[in-house]
């Protein structure tokens, strides 16, 4: 899921460690990213899919409104995230 709304919101790592469950709007399709955790410092508010933002519906809905969104490690860069998910499930991945 978390690679779902990187990939549709095109949000940086910080941007996504932010999210909490109640800043999804599953009606409206939306995600909000508050000030202070925007790279402009400016509230965004952003469209998702309709198929995920219902995916998104069922992936959370255990969890208590001000609980993260995702299960994010420290402080990561995206790239390194998916190489290590992607060495985790056998596709090899290629320093730089």
């Amino acid at each position: 899921m978390l690679y779902s709304v990187a990939a549709e919101t095109g949000l940086m790592a910080n941007e996504l460690r932010s999210l909490k469950k109640l800043l999804f709007d599953f009606k409206s399709c939306t995600v909000t990213v508050k000030v202070g955790h925007t790279k402009n410092n400016k509230k965004a508010v952003l469209s998702l899919r309709r198929n995920t933002a219902l995916a998104l519906q069922q992936f959370l809905a255990e969890k208590m409104p001000r609980a993260p969104a995702f299960k994010m490690q420290g402080k990561c860069r995206m790239a390194d995230m998916m190489k290590v998910d992607c060495e985790a499930i056998g596709i090899y991945c290629e320093n730089n």
